[in-house]
């Protein structure tokens, strides 16, 4: 099974309560897939509504940490206080920690949320 360790403004298996999540710019959780894995759920509690997820909210960047291809083989899916993250592939090199920043778009970009 996957693990979520969050970062900012989260803690540990702990992810930012909806107050945090409104002054955070930007928040960051490590997220750990064994070969088997396929899915991981990372909350970040910002409240989007479907018109800001239809937009591209929110703003989602994966980086390879350690391990195989893990990166390069991960989509997300964007909901309203949480992404998805589904790795496409479980062979031996799938294996792997990935380093996930949310952000949180200005409301200049915004302006309904």
């Amino acid at each position: 099974m996957s693990t979520v360790a969050y970062l900012y403004p989260g803690s540990g298996t702990t992810p930012a309560t909806a107050a945090q999540a409104r002054v955070a710019p930007v928040q960051t959780a490590t997220v750990w897939f064994a070969a088997a894995d396929t899915t991981a759920t990372v909350t970040h509690n910002y409240g989007f509504d479907t018109t800001a997820i239809a937009r591209g909210c929110p703003l989602v960047d994966v980086e390879q940490v350690t391990g195989g291809s893990v990166a390069q083989n991960v989509s997300v899916t964007k909901n309203t206080n949480n992404i998805v993250l589904t790795k496409n592939s479980v062979d031996t090199n799938s294996a792997g920690t990935v380093q996930v920043d949310i952000w949180l778009p200005h409301s200049i970009l915004m302006p309904n949320q």
